[in-house]
């Protein structure tokens, strides 16, 4: 009779051990995954938070025509209104008195202040929009101020903030066009002798 206590005592006791192993290696893994679930929840916010709070490594901001301020714009349209715009950047780091820099085709360099202000220039020969080429001299390409009022005007109108890359004139008659104007960034624009436009079309294995 007591030998049959002793044996269910010592199957409850190891019962209730068992019972209690079970739940503390439940309870264990349980935090070991709750642990890793935050360290990898808590990595990737660190990442991402990392990823938006990056500056970027561009000191400059390339804009065009439009982003800049209107008298910026008024001064660019009412003293070098026939001289394409080869490049514009935005100083952001501060370490210049200017804000604004504007690049004419033929090395002009314009600078401004944050409200559009007009500061001074410099002239930049040895920039990549000196508008030099390699060009034997037979021929000596038309600049914008040959063209037509018409052309001027439609390139004004149509393509102010693109930087004029080359300008032909056909005179052996053998085309339909007269004059070929061709922008940075491939496009050809063709006209007429009294400067209609005609058409367009995108080249992007030339040299502009």
């Amino acid at each position: 009779m007591i030998a049959n206590l002793f044996i269910g005592c010592m199957v409850m006791s190891l019962s209730f051990v068992s019972l209690i192993t079970y739940k503390l290696y439940i309870m264990k893994n349980t935090q070991i995954g709750l642990a890793i679930l935050c360290l990898l929840i808590f990595g990737v916010f660190s990442s991402c938070e990392q990823e938006s709070i990056e500056p970027a490594n561009n000191d400059n901001q390339n804009l065009s025509l439009n982003d800049l301020p209107t008298l910026a714009q008024d001064y660019l349209n009412t003293n070098h209104t026939d001289v394409a715009i080869c490049e514009i950047d935005q100083e952001e780091d501060g370490d210049e008195e200017y804000t604004y820099e504007v690049t004419l085709v033929g090395g002009l360099e314009l600078y401004f202040d944050a409200n559009g202000n007009f500061l001074f220039s410099e002239q930049d020969d040895d920039g990549e929009c000196t508008g030099e080429d390699d060009d034997d001299g037979d021929d000596e390409d038309p600049s914008l101020e040959d063209l037509p009022q018409a052309i001027q005007d439609y390139l004004n109108t149509n393509h102010a903030d693109v930087a004029i890359c080359e300008i032909d004139q056909e005179e052996d008659g053998d085309e339909e066009y007269t004059y070929e104007v061709t922008l940075v960034g491939g496009l050809e624009l063709y006209f007429d002798a009294n400067g209609n436009f005609l058409f367009s079309e995108q080249d992007d294995d030339g040299e502009c």
